[in-house]
């Protein structure tokens, strides 16, 4: 997505101007009668008619929101906006909801700048009627910094979440939940800008908050527990993220028992830690432990029991056991309920293929690494390939590559070793052909197509070192 920032607007009239010009036709722009009436019956009467149309208008909005017509959607918001500046003026008090509404349908249909400017105009006339500190900021700064972040501008998100998080505590309090997506945001920003400390910290606040306000041993913090498991794992802090769902076990069982099923969805997610340091035995353990959990329990959850089977599917097709991941995946199918929410887990699951191994896709060509931003390039790698029914990657292909045959042997390595969960047509898999997959990359300036090569292993990353799980056997 392209973004060219510019600088805040200067007055919230100059931006509204800019907003009503050039998106509908002459004839659709809601006339403005500035000459005086001397009927207040009169004036009643269009006051009225406005806000049904600005109800109606909103109603329209939803549904377009709703039905994800996001370019429609943007228009509608633009005329919602437009009434409610014929009705109270350009920069009241009543333009700042609208001025939002329309900011997040331009989000949704990528127009960025856009949705950006009117965000900051929004913001304007919050603090102008409700003064800087006004916690009604907090909701367009977060927004504004979540457009930052998907932009590439991370240092702006930084700032917008940052400004979002101290009028936060300064309404809220330092322990409140509403937080969380705040310093999940920050999270992101830290995290783009290498800055992974900072982001930890973020991750690891929202666990102390909530055992501060629930109590250490609340098995409601459980949750909690998990997201920062899965952070650890995403930094590749394995020992943290075995022991922190360790310890999420240990409350929960306390708390609830052993039987409980609130302690399933931290046993899969300690089965891919294991999985992802190459303790695949642990990791198959783990998972029939919550297997078990589902099956011995009196609601025997067809949900949970998909899942997890899904993910005992996937653990053997990483170690190439296909048939026995076939059968596994085929009961997770004939498991979910025929319903709503189990077709959706099946589209979840099976609707296309999921990669389940393989290298990480190179960002850089060997000698691209390090060097200053001004002397890197853009290359891109368009591939072709197909997936068999044991999730094996087949007869991958360049379709186009940008320089030319500068990284194709390291992505076509890396697409050969990749396995991936198969697609699954009606219980059966299906063979997924025409798989199409666009990569960029950066390398050096003065790199020829002689002097390839990525960063990437020739094989999958694996940990050397294995860790176990209390039990497991």
């Amino acid at each position: 997505m392209k973004f060219l920032p510019s600088s805040l607007v200067p007055a919230v009239i100059a931006v509204m101007m800019i907003m009503t010009t050039g998106s509908f036709a002459d004839d659709e722009v809601p006339v403005i009668d500035n000459e005086p009436s001397d009927s207040l019956d009169e004036t009643n009467t269009v006051q009225a008619s406005l806000a049904t149309r600005r109800a109606a208008g909103r109603e329209h909005l939803t549904q377009l929101n709703n039905e994800q017509r996001y370019d429609e959607a943007a228009g509608a918001a633009l005329q919602i906006l437009r009434l409610t500046q014929e009705e109270y003026g350009q920069d009241a008090q009543q333009v700042i909801d609208p001025l939002i509404g329309l900011a997040e349908a331009q989000r949704n249909d990528a127009q960025t700048t856009a949705a950006e400017q009117n965000l900051s105009a929004a913001i304007m006339l919050i603090e102008r009627y409700a003064g800087p500190l006004s916690a009604n900021l907090i909701e367009p700064l977060t927004t504004l910094g979540e457009i930052y972040n998907e932009a590439g501008l991370f240092e702006k998100a930084t700032q917008s979440f940052d400004r979002a998080l101290r009028l936060n505590h300064v309404n809220l309090g330092f322990t409140n939940f509403d937080q969380f997506p705040i310093m999940d945001g920050l999270t992101n920003s830290h995290t783009s800008l290498d800055n992974i400390d900072e982001a930890t910290f973020y991750q690891e606040s929202q666990l102390e908050i909530q055992q501060r306000r629930l109590g250490i041993d609340n098995p409601e913090t459980a949750h909690a527990y998990y997201k920062l498991a899965r952070w650890y794992n995403r930094i590749h802090r394995y020992e943290d993220a075995v022991l922190t769902y360790q310890k999420a076990n240990r409350v929960v069982s306390r708390a609830l028992g052993d039987d409980s099923l609130e302690r399933v969805e931290g046993l899969q997610g300690l089965a891919l830690v294991y999985q992802q340091v190459g303790n695949r035995s642990a990791a198959r353990s783990t998972l029939r432990k919550a297997l078990q959990l589902i099956e011995e329990s009196p609601d025997n959850d067809p949900l949970r029991r998909a899942g997890v089977l899904v993910s005992l599917g996937d653990s053997l097709t990483r170690e190439g056991k296909f048939k026995t991941a076939n059968d596994l995946y085929i009961a997770a199918w004939q498991a979910l309920p025929d319903d709503e929410v189990g077709a959706e887990r099946r589209e979840f699951y099976f609707d296309k293929p999921v990669r389940l191994e393989g290298n990480l896709f190179p960002k850089y060509a060997r000698r691209a690494r390090g060097k200053p931003p001004e002397e890197l390039r853009t290359g891109s790698v368009l591939i072709d390939f197909t997936i068999d029914t044991r999730g094996r990657v087949t007869n991958p292909s360049i379709i186009e590559s940008n320089p030319p045959e500068l990284m194709d042997r390291s992505f076509l390595t890396i697409y050969r070793q990749s396995l991936y969960r198969p697609r699954y047509v009606d219980g059966v898999a299906e063979i997924s052909g025409a798989q199409l997959a666009r990569h960029e990359f950066y390398y050096a300036g003065d790199t020829t197509a002689t002097e390839d090569n990525s960063d990437t292993l020739t094989k999958p990353e694996r940990s050397q070192g294995k860790l176990k799980y209390p039990g497991a056997d």
